[in-house]
This record gives structure tokens, sequence and C-alpha cells, in this order.
């Protein structure tokens, strides 16, 4: 099967997609398929990928709506001069990019259309026309978050799937074996956002002086926070900034808790890391997690943004070395079928279906 993936970035700029994007083309070349990803920055993947805009870096660009018609625009160019054919073309994004892809398939005499929708999708009826309307051209859609794919179905009386990215093996290396005394307490690895909500992670650190704090990750807001616990003092908190994949699965083997406070998320490929890597997670109810752990067993869901309950939660959990113990053993055995090989089956899977059914 040729496929066709299109997102305007790609490793080594941060993020989920950009990741899940270039990891999921490279397990279906693994699979025996051939990918192509058109993207506007970052590295290729392959010697089959195709840069657009090089020279525009539309990164950050906003509103997100004129950045994707920029983008799609020059994909349609591009594939204009080429020619080339396509079994399946494989869009990562929101609404703007499905509607514009539109111009691709045209272009592609119309091969299977598949949608990927990362993250929070908006609500109400405006919403709900929109998405309908982008989608329904779409032989397949998927969300990687659990309510996401629930309201697009609602929205579009079309069967969307969920599934959530996959994550590496490096994450499994310590799998069943006994590590020494985690030295941080809790961690947290994230973009630092708005949407992210980093500063609560900051907040309920201030509650907990007697715990140490990790945040990975970086952003615009990484350096105000920094600056703050300057100013306030707060002194249990070690800022990383970005770190390689390796690195953050080192990190995660040495600690504790994992520590999610995002306002909204698809499922975080983070939050399964750490689950690979043995910790209790912690997290705010910005998803449905139930088809990923089970509040109160082996993880835990706070239902309030108030930080002196993530706070009580955390204090009642790290004394309890038992219990994490317990949680350590069956989040790695959760996790194994989050592995980025069973992940990329089920999506190559699904595709192969989308086009049996056409």
């Amino acid at each position: 099967m040729r496929i066709l993936r299109l997102y305007p970035f790609l490793p080594p700029l941060p993020g989920g997609m950009e990741k899940h994007v270039a990891t999921l083309s490279q397990e279906q070349r693994l699979l025996g398929h051939e990918v192509s990803v058109i993207f506007n920055q970052g590295q290729e993947t392959s010697a089959d990928d195709i840069q657009v805009m090089s020279s525009i870096n539309l990164r950050g660009r906003q509103p997100q709506f004129l950045r994707d018609f920029a983008f799609y625009l020059a994909v349609f160019i591009r594939l204009l001069k080429t020619k080339s054919r396509y079994d399946l073309v494989h869009i990562h994004g929101d609404w703007s990019a499905f509607l514009f892809s539109f111009f691709v398939a045209k272009i592609l005499f119309r091969p299977t259309m598949v949608a990927s929708i990362h993250g929070g999708i908006k609500k109400g009826r405006l919403w709900r026309f929109i998405y309908s309307f982008v989608l329904k051209k779409f032989d397949a859609v998927y969300a990687t978050g659990s309510d996401e794919a629930k309201l697009l179905s609602e929205y579009t009386g079309k069967m969307v799937r969920w599934r959530s990215s996959g994550i590496s093996d490096c994450f499994f290396s310590s799998l069943f074996i006994d590590l020494p005394e985690p030295v941080v307490d809790v961690i947290s690895v994230s973009n630092f956002y708005p949407v992210k909500n980093q500063r609560m992670a900051v907040e309920v650190a201030s509650l907990l002086p007697q715990y140490q704090f990790l945040l990975v990750g970086d952003g615009p807001e990484r350096k105000l926070l920094q600056d703050e616990c300057l100013e306030r003092g707060i002194d249990n908190i070690t800022f990383t900034g970005a770190l390689p994949q390796e690195d953050v699965a080192q990190r995660l083997s040495r600690a504790k808790v994992f520590l999610l406070t995002s306002f909204s998320e698809g499922t975080p490929t983070a939050m399964i890391e750490a689950m690979a890597s043995g910790l209790t997670i912690i997290s705010s109810k910005s998803n449905n997690y139930e088809s990923v752990f089970t509040n109160g067993y082996n993880g835990y869901v706070i239902d309030s943004f108030r930080p002196q309950d993530f706070a009580d939660r955390i204090a009642s959990i790290i004394p309890d070395v038992d219990l994490r113990k317990e949680i350590r053993r069956v989040n790695m055995v959760v996790a194994k079928q989050y592995s980025w090989p069973s992940v990329a089956r089920e999506i190559t899977d699904w595709h192969l279906g989308s086009r049996c059914n056409e």
C-alpha cells in the first residue's frame, strides 16, 4: 500500500504529533508499506519524504486556519508537479487541515482518505456542523482522545475510533527489574503551554516542600515559571528543559509519581510512557482515561483543579511503598499494549479495512 501522510512538522521539532507522525511512518515501512510524508519544517523520515515551503517556517503562524491553507496549497502544487499516485492519504491535524485536504483528494483522483485528530475538539452547534462538514468525505476517522472519538461519532454519524499514540521500546527497558529507590518523588513531562497547566505543578510543589519535583519539557511558559519559583523561594523543583527520549525514560525510571495537570488532552503519550516505567499516575480530568487506567486502582484522576487536592493525593501515595510497587507491576503490563509496533499494526489494519470498504 502506498501511503501519503500530511502534517507540517516533524522531529526534531518538539511535540507529540510530530513524534507520532514520524514514528508511525517508520513503523508502517517496517510492515512493508511505502510511506511518504509531506512536511514544512523538521527532518525527513526517509528519502521519500517531501519538504514544501522550506524557506517559510509555518510553526507558530496564526491563525491556524491560514497556516493550514498555506501548507495544503503548497502540497497541492507539489503534487501537481510530481503526478505521484497513492492508495491512501492520512491527514493529521484539526478541522482546517481536513477542509483544505480536499484539494489533495481531487488531484490524486480520490484515494482512501483518513483523518486523525490529536487533542481536544470544540463543542457547540456551530462546531458540530463544521466537523460534520469537513469529515463527511473521509473514509475513516480516528482520535487520540476517548472523549473526542465519542463526540465526533455523535457529530458525524461515523464510527470514529479511539487510538492513542504508541511508545518507544526504551520505556520498557526496566520491565520487572528491581531498580534502586527512586531519587525523584514527582515527575511531570509536558510542553510548557497554557493548556498544559504546568503552573498547577508549581503550586502543588509549593504545598509539598518535603518532596522533590522534576519538570521535563520546554515552551514559552518555562522561564516564567522558573523565575516565579526563584521569587517565591520554591526550591524543590528542577526544570530540565527538553530532553532526548532516552533521557526522559531514564528520569521516569527513577521517579515515584507522574503528575499530569493539563486542562485538555487527547491521550498523553507521556502518561503511557510513565506507566511503562512503572509510575503511579495522578492526573487532572483532562479527558476520559478509563481505557488506559482504572481510577483508584492503578492511577488517580483529580476532579478539581485545586492544588491542594493534587497535593493530598500525592502525599497519600508516596509513603505507601507497597501500593506503589503493586501499581508499578500492573502499569508495566498494561503499557505493553501501547508499544509502537502494536499501535502501528492496529492503525494499518484500519487503513486496509477502509480500502476494502470502498
